[in-house]
């Protein structure tokens, strides 16, 4: 029989001010806390049970990222948290969750999901393209390479950014490859 342990936990003003600072002022503050909670009892219960036995600290801290993936924190508020935790630049941290959805990228391909299609939701069309900003690392890898098993034209990128510019075939296979209903180009 499965043991829960319901757990309890009060945030002071000071706690909640210095997450909605951490993550920025639109955050759920309440489910992050829960998933914060639940990703800690679950790396905890982990390394208690042997489970999972850290080789260092790097290896920890991917662990550590990868339970708050798996508690249902996006890849952009992980960002935030793990710059926060570890007290790292915006970029480490983009660096360090990168690293723990390649190494994890199995258990993770749900929320990687979610993420690719959040960002190919919020592609604008202009011109004749589709302009679509995929970061640096897994993502977007994971995002051209559906494109590169099309036959279809491939994306290319859109000046020194991050923003791709996708043919509208391309953009709409893509999206089928990641379950999502076409995207009608905007009427002029």
């Amino acid at each position: 029989m499965p043991l829960k342990v319901p757990v309890e936990i009060s945030l002071s003003d000071e706690d909640v001010e210095r997450l909605k600072v951490s993550l920025g002022g639109g955050a759920d503050i309440e489910r992050i806390v829960a998933a914060v909670l639940s990703a800690g009892a679950r790396e905890f219960l982990d390394q208690a049970t042997g489970r999972f036995v850290p080789g260092g600290l790097r290896e920890a801290r991917l662990y550590r990222v990868f339970q708050l993936l798996q508690a249902g924190v996006s890849v952009a508020e992980a960002q935030a948290l793990v710059a926060s935790i570890f007290k790292e630049t915006p970029a480490r941290a983009r660096g360090l969750v990168e690293s723990a959805i390649a190494r994890y990228d199995v258990e993770l391909k749900a929320p990687v999901d979610r993420r690719v299609a959040e960002l190919l939701e919020v592609a604008r069309w202009e011109e004749d393209r589709w302009l679509v900003e995929l970061p640096a690392g897994f993502i977007r890898d994971r995002v051209l390479e559906a494109a590169d098993e099309t036959t279809l034209a491939d994306p290319t990128r859109a000046g020194r950014g991050v923003v791709y510019r996708f043919p509208d075939e391309t953009y709409q296979a893509v999206r089928a490859k990641f379950g999502l209903r076409a995207k009608p180009k905007p009427r002029r």
